[in-house]
């Protein structure tokens, strides 16, 4: 829930992080043009110096012819300098480098020498701290001018004060730091490079780069703190309002067991007001739901009665039919009708002993227990065999259960066979097996042998086969017959775990 009030907000929080990110980075940029907007001011100022200053060498060189008349050339030499609007140095040199003249202030070489070149020459002097210029005239005399540290330093002022920064001119291996540092070199610093005179002079204008401030980083931080603030104090309401009364009905209604009285809803009045309704819903829903157990356990109840009733009148039914058997059994004129009516007897009885132990069963959802059965026909077979017949049953039946389904055809199936074995005659030695159920396929292998040569020949009845394969068809499994030994083996389904 946190996280989704958090994600729900996050359009916001994002808008204002990049609103204030956006306002910061706005500064930092002011701040970088504006220190840019000095460097171009100032080195433009010291460009238009710079050649200014070219002007007035050339002019001067070009004007003056070195001669006897040196305060001519003195005057004249002042008065280009003082035209300027900054300090600038002049001198004169003759054609054999002796100093013809120069201007008041500057303390100028006693010798220059030309080379024989002409043109205009610009040196930065990184000893003197200045821009020395050279000009060779035609006639071999040089014109020479000096910007000096003082002139440089004025031409670069700022027009208005930034923070701090350090101006330095290059050329070759010289280099001249017009503008220094006030207190010494920042640790985050930004440089701007460009080049004047027509590209004879370099300049580097390097500055402070602007730390982000702590106004600006609470500007950024405070939308991610209002964030998470109405996202966890969002939860603490939702919390205390949907979620905790939730969790709270949750639990009474997990806690809530069939056969208790009532259900009382848990929640305060703090809850909201849809949960009150849930709870009290819940308490309707609870009231009404024990009104109808009480209908279904008493119709459950009736249902029990009447099933009990029916089994009742069913297994007198069939002791009712078993005595008229044997009361007309008894009265036969002919040992082959008394056999008659006792064979159909041993059916009924089989089917007397399913019932009763359905019955028994009734109460239980774990189906018939095959052992019982079993062991109870087996007794009602020996006891009901005929007097020249002298049969043997022995046991081998696993723990199963079974349907009610399954139990009457297995019933029959052993009366069945046992009848078969009868009809041989003499001695029969007879083994039912009922072996443990398969997890996988979920059978048990229902076995009934009568070993002996007795046992081919009680495959011979026609009438027997067309029961036994019925009786097959209902356990829904091939029945087998191994014609040496006459053992019969059939699969039958049972019920795993007790329930089906």
């Amino acid at each position: 829930m946190l996280l989704a009030l958090a994600l729900a907000l996050l359009p916001l929080g994002i808008v204002a992080i990049v609103a204030s990110i956006e306002t910061a980075s706005t500064a930092r940029a002011d701040a970088d043009s504006e220190s840019r907007l000095v460097a171009e001011v100032a080195t433009r100022r010291l460009d238009g110096s710079v050649t200014r200053a070219a002007i007035t060498v050339r002019t001067a060189t070009a004007a003056m012819t070195p001669g006897p008349d040196q305060i001519n050339c003195h005057d004249t030499l002042n008065a280009l300098a003082g035209i300027q609007q900054f300090t600038l140095h002049l001198a004169v040199y003759r054609a054999d480098g002796a100093l013809a003249c120069l201007s008041d202030g500057y303390l100028a070489p006693a010798s220059a020498s030309g080379g024989g070149r002409t043109g205009l020459t610009i040196d930065v002097d990184a000893a003197a701290a200045s821009i020395r210029f050279a000009q060779t005239a035609r006639g071999g005399h040089v014109g020479v001018a000096e910007l000096p540290a003082d002139a440089l330093r004025a031409m670069v002022a700022p027009i208005r004060p930034i923070d701090d920064y350090r101006l330095s001119l290059i050329q070759g291996g010289s280099e001249i730091v017009v503008h220094d540092w006030r207190s010494g070199a920042p640790a985050r610093v930004r440089a701007i490079d460009g080049t004047i005179a027509d590209r004879a002079i370099a300049w580097r204008f390097e500055y402070e780069a602007r730390p982000m401030r702590v106004v600006e980083a609470l500007s950024i931080l405070l939308p991610i703190a209002m964030l998470l603030v109405a996202a966890i104090l969002s939860w603490f309401l939702v919390r205390q309002t949907l979620l905790g009364p939730l969790g709270q009905l949750e639990r009474a209604v997990s806690g809530y067991r069939a056969g208790d009285e009532s259900f009382a809803s848990p929640l305060m009045d703090r809850a909201a007001h849809e949960l009150r309704s849930l709870g009290g819903a819940f308490e309707q829903m609870v009231a009404t739901a024990r009104g109808h157990e009480d209908e279904l356990e008493a119709g459950i109840a009736e249902q029990t009665r009447l099933t009990r009733e029916v089994h009742h009148r069913v297994k007198n039914n069939l002791q009712v039919i078993a005595s008229l058997l044997n009361l007309h059994a008894r009265g036969a004129r002919t040992p082959e009708i008394a056999e008659a009516y006792a064979s159909i007897q041993r059916r009924v009885d089989a089917l007397a002993i399913v019932q009763r132990n359905l019955f028994a069963e009734a109460d239980s959802a774990r189906g018939i227990p095959v052992r019982p059965v079993i062991a109870e026909l087996a007794s009602s077979l020996q006891q009901s065999a005929p007097g020249s017949t002298r049969l043997m049953l022995s046991l081998n039946v696993a723990d199963v259960r079974v349907s009610q389904d399954i139990a009457a055809p297995m019933a029959f199936l052993v009366t069945e066979l046992v009848e078969l074995a009868m009809l041989s005659g003499g001695a029969s030695n007879l083994g039912i097996t009922v072996g443990e159920r398969d997890p996988a396929t979920g059978r048990a292998l229902f076995t009934i042998c009568c070993p002996g040569p007795d046992g081919e020949a009680l495959s011979n009845s026609s009438r027997y086969a067309r029961v036994l394969s019925g009786l097959s068809r209902q356990l829904r499994a091939a029945l087998e017959q191994d014609p040496v030994t006459g053992a019969y083996a059939i699969e039958v389904p049972t019920l795993e775990g007790g329930s089906p």
